[in-house]
């Protein structure tokens, strides 16, 4: 092989060495064996030089790839579900289901008595006077049949008049002698369906009744109003909708007739939540949060910890330890010592951070890395190719030297000369020079 050959080869293994390894890659994207790559949708990384991404939790949605905190995984909004983990998209509810909650990984069915027919929804809609559904989950209402009504609305049966024929499926003809069902209200001899923001909940009443404060009724023909659900409130009668409370403020309980402020603007210090704000979960023991409203936790630097969960800081590990993830272990300990399973990586000694793969001994104060030691091997090659290239330039030289030397013209005539002829023939020119007068 050529000397040039053998240098050309050294650099390619010198390069091929120190190309992209798995502690190269920074947050947001992991190592795939060959290279780095950006976290796919539905996922995130918030730490450096990982081999796979963390997903984000059931109910949420993650569009973009490469990101770096589950801040990035936005809950599902009502009428949509996620039922995985690491979904990239929220799906919409189908048609007969609802949810009327953010964040969730399933839609409710429908319950007897009401019926949807779309889909992404957050409520089912009551079967209207006429109607009736004896089954869950269903997109769309049954016709009471002939001879049978409902008077009013979320029915699960028709009832059967007694002898008499059914005009339109909502009442009987009993020839004037009309019986208003509740959720209706007489007129003459006509029954009326309750507005929405009223109810009636007894039979034959002239009259719908208002919906109390801290009350709504978004329905037509209710036997009964909905309570105000917390975040929102009513202050006043007969409403079909509550208000949300104003930034700053909520309500306590349900039903509310007026808002209150905030006891709180979000998270204390070493705790943490999905959006900042309570309820909250405490830092775990090796991470930290020294801010108000965090959505994550802090890994502790190397060489630190902490010693409870809710920390605000980290704290220095004691001497003759090492860190890992934020926790400290002794150097004697056997975990320090053999750490060679997926949680430690590789090590030998006890280094200040443990698992950190690159770092192999310390030599006098200095940490001698895997880098290091590929620069300095490819170092050695590239030398030994320049040694193996000049040795054979100087052999090439010497040879020629030889060759001309006088007595060693019949020698080159001979065909394929070996290296001991060769040698003869040298011993044999120098002992063709010796003085005449050499006594042997």
């Amino acid at each position: 092989m050529r000397a040039v050959d053998v240098l050309t080869i050294t650099l390619v293994l010198v390069a091929g060495n120190i190309g992209v390894k798995g502690n190269s890659c920074v947050a947001g994207t992991y190592f795939n064996s060959t290279h780095c790559v950006p976290c796919p949708g539905g996922q995130y990384q918030p730490d450096a030089a990982k081999t796979e991404c963390i997903k984000c939790p059931k109910g949420t949605e993650q569009k973009l790839a490469g990101q770096t905190n589950i801040s990035s995984c936005v809950d599902c909004k009502v009428g949509w579900m996620a039922r995985d983990q690491g979904s990239q998209f929220c799906s919409e509810c189908p048609p007969g289901t609802f949810t009327n909650e953010t964040r969730t990984d399933n839609c409710d069915s429908c319950p007897a008595g009401s019926h949807n027919n779309a889909t992404g929804r957050g409520t089912c809609d009551f079967c209207p006077p006429g109607s009736y559904q004896d089954e869950v989950e269903m997109a769309d209402c049954k016709p009471c049949p002939e001879g049978e009504y409902t008077g009013q609305w979320g029915e699960v049966l028709c009832k059967v008049c007694a002898g008499n024929v059914s005009s339109d499926r909502t009442t009987c003809n009993t020839g004037g002698n009309v019986t208003c069902q509740p959720g209706t209200y007489r007129v003459d001899e006509e029954c009326r369906s309750c507005d929405p923001g009223t109810y009636q909940d007894q039979e034959n009443s002239d009259q719908c009744l208002d919906c109390p404060v801290g009350h709504f009724q978004w329905d037509s023909g209710a036997v009964g109003c909905l309570y105000c659900q917390l975040g929102f409130y009513q202050n006043e009668t007969g409403q079909s909708e509550c208000m949300q409370c104003p930034d700053g403020t909520t309500s306590t309980t349900v039903g509310a007739t007026k808002c209150q402020a905030r006891k709180s603007e979000g998270c204390q210090e070493g705790h943490y939540s999905l959006l900042g704000t309570e309820p909250c979960t405490p830092c775990e023991i090796g991470t930290f949060s020294s801010v108000k409203g965090a959505r994550s936790c802090q890994h502790c630097p190397p060489g630190t910890t902490t010693r409870s969960i809710g920390s605000t800081q980290c704290q220095d590990c004691d001497e003759n330890t090492c860190s890992y993830k934020g926790k400290c272990y002794s150097c004697e300990s056997p975990t320090v010592q053999n750490c060679q399973d997926e949680d430690f990586g590789f090590c030998h000694v006890c280094i200040h951070q443990c698992g950190d793969n690159s770092r192999l001994f310390s030599v006098a104060g200095l940490t001698v890395t895997m880098e290091m030691m590929t620069i300095f091997g490819g170092f050695l090659l590239f030398l030994l190719s320049f040694c193996m290239f000049f040795g054979c330039w100087r052999y090439k030289k010497k040879r020629n030297k030889i060759s001309s030397t006088p007595g060693m013209q019949s020698f080159r005539k001979k065909s394929s000369p070996s290296r001991s002829h060769l040698i003869i023939s040298v011993r044999t020119q120098k002992l063709d020079s010796f003085p005449d007068d050499l006594d042997f």
